[in-house]
């Protein structure tokens, strides 16, 4: 188009080859009333654009796209074109294992014959609310309560005096102990008898 602009002759060449007009129809002699249409840019595509733009860099941003543009019936990708970020809720799915889930549910829901007459996104939608109220996308690690650690019983090292096995030990070791000798009486001559005073000298000087 900027060539095209730009009145390049190549442009204007290959503009008419694949367009499969005939030049000789082309009557450059009379005024033309060609008035240039107005194209506006719906906001629903802007944001379908933004939300396309977010998730590019998403590791399941092709599985997302895959699904909703090849798998997915008419109506549910004009729902999506008219609510663009039901995209970012299907591409978390995604990420989280949800889709693959509920899609399996979808399949099975429909080989009994239910889901009759709902688009693919309504089967999606409405199996993945019934599965939210039945509880199955609860994690079991997040149901699972870590139990509390086991209280360790506090042994003191320290035993008490009534301990009949320390009381033992304790007169062991104080009949270990050497006694001091008892001092011996200090001799009185003047409280002795006569027989008490030679008996005593007399052991002495013998």
């Amino acid at each position: 188009m900027i060539d095209l602009h730009k009145k390049d002759p190549a442009a204007i060449k290959q503009l008419i080859k694949e367009s499969g007009i005939d030049p000789l129809d082309v009557d450059s002699d009379t005024d033309s009333d060609y008035k240039p249409n107005t194209y506006t840019v719906d906001d629903r595509e802007m944001e379908l654009d933004e939300v396309l733009e977010s998730l590019s860099d998403s590791p399941t941003y092709s599985k997302t796209i895959g699904v909703v543009s090849n798998k997915w019936d008419e109506a549910s990708k004009q729902t999506i074109a008219n609510n663009p970020q039901v995209l970012t809720v299907i591409n978390d799915h995604m990420a989280s294992g949800i889709y693959d889930e509920v899609s399996n549910e979808v399949e099975r829901e429909r080989a009994l014959g239910r889901l009759k007459g709902l688009s693919d996104i309504d089967a999606y939608r409405t199996t993945g609310d019934n599965m939210h109220k039945q509880g199955r996308f609860v994690s079991t690690g997040d149901s699972q309560e870590s139990a509390p650690p086991a209280k360790q019983k506090v042994v003191s090292s320290r035993k008490t005096v009534d301990d009949p096995k320390l009381k033992s030990k304790k007169r062991a070791a104080s009949s270990t102990k050497a006694k001091p000798a008892a001092k011996a009486p200090e001799m009185n001559p003047l409280a002795m008898s006569d027989e008490e005073y030679e008996r005593q000298y007399n052991d002495q000087l013998m």
